[in-house]
């Protein structure tokens, strides 16, 4: 038996359009960067060139192939070969599917994408049939350990009824963190940012409380719940909230006190999640890690800015010009003149009902405070 498996012929003319149009326009830049004299863009222009005439090569030539002897997986300029005797087991993450040696040091085989494929079901029939997934396998090994686990209950109902809970916990706390994705779009405001200093610790909490049961991350297919989503959105939006809307005036000041916020909450995931996720908490550091590194950073400034009652020192300065930025976020911008300690021009961001007020030629107040960690900083006003 042998079968192929390659590209799906949709996909397959999508890509080669794409990266059609990738080369024109690689060319084109090149072209362009000559006739203005800018040579040194040509560090930008001919790598993406070739890595579009790559792809293009790739698409054409890629090449799954399965019999009862090996697995071939064909690439532009590299063939990877499995014998069937020593393939180990495959794993599903995702639209990731990647297929195991036994030996240690032989390249695996690893499809990112495999659902574009051409009857990328019967190549997952055919692997389920001959090995193991390992997902389904640790999934297995999870059932039993809850099942003989009596910190869970002691009956099967029980721990039924106390995982249905906590799924409906950690679908609430994630499905509310959602809401956080609006932040970056909407001018500052206390009450939402004190919202989001306290939320990440309301999870730390639930982890705490639902102890074993609730983790912090799982894989694609566990019995756990997890309330990763929710911990890690309203950090990740204060980071983006403090770019957009606070204007420090000293960084250098920032790191020592977010230093020892992101060591008090390094210290309470280590604790609550070490007992918690025991064997896979080591996998959950980089997850921990952008959770405590964006509110070291994010919650520093807000707490600093936040809860600052000290009088402002107020200067004037001049709006030379001002411009809005609409990508994923708005951005309202005025261009300062010299001010204070600033002797040249200056962009800076304000909130969009100031910016509507104001018009080049305007003067402004700049409103200069200590901060509450002793961060200088300050923001605009009419």
């Amino acid at each position: 038996m042998e079968q192929e498996f390659s590209l799906a012929t949709g996909w397959k003319i999508f890509c080669y359009i794409a990266c059609a149009l990738f080369i024109v326009a690689a060319a084109g830049m090149s072209y362009g960067v000559l006739i203005e004299g800018k040579p040194v863009l040509l560090a930008y222009s001919i790598p993406f060139f070739i890595w579009s005439v790559y792809m293009l090569i790739r698409i054409w030539k890629y090449k799954l192939i399965v019999s009862d002897r090996q697995i071939t997986e064909i690439h532009a300029f590299t063939t990877i070969v499995i014998h069937r005797t020593d393939i180990e087991a495959f794993r599903i993450d995702g639209n990731i599917l990647t297929v195991f040696p036994r030996q240690k040091g032989q390249k695996k085989i690893r499809i990112n994408g495999y659902r574009y494929l051409e009857n990328y079901r019967g190549l997952i029939n055919w692997l389920s049939y001959q090995f193991n997934e390992l997902n389904h396998l640790a999934y297995v090994k999870e059932t039993q350990e809850i099942l003989a686990n009596p910190d869970f209950g002691f009956t099967t109902d029980e721990k039924a009824v106390k995982f249905k809970r906590a799924r409906l916990i950690t679908r609430i706390y994630n499905v509310i963190s959602f809401g956080f994705i609006a932040t970056p779009y909407i001018d500052g405001n206390t009450t939402v940012n004190s919202i989001m200093l306290i939320y990440p610790f309301v999870g730390i909490l639930i982890l705490f409380l639902n102890r074993g049961v609730i983790l912090l991350d799982t894989t694609a297919k566990s019995n756990h719940p997890n309330i990763g989503f929710g911990l890690a959105m309203p950090p990740l939006c204060m980071a983006i909230v403090v770019l957009l809307r606070y204007e420090v005036l000293n960084y250098a000041k920032v790191w020592m006190p977010a230093l020892v916020i992101g060591a008090v909450l390094f210290g309470l995931f280590s604790r609550v999640n070490k007992n918690t996720a025991g064997e896979t908490y080591k996998s959950q550091y980089i997850l921990i890690l952008i959770i405590i590194a964006c509110y070291a950073f994010g919650g520093t400034i807000i707490i600093n800015c936040d809860l600052d009652r000290s009088v402002p020192i107020i200067t004037t300065a001049k709006v030379e010009s001002q411009f809005k930025t609409t990508e994923k976020v708005t951005t309202y911008t005025l261009t300062l003149g010299p001010w204070g300690h600033r002797k040249q021009n200056e962009d800076v961001d304000v909130p969009g009902s100031l910016y509507k007020t104001i018009s080049p030629g305007d003067i402004v107040k700049v409103n200069v405070k200590k901060g509450f960690f002793k961060i200088p900083w300050f923001y605009i006003s009419r």
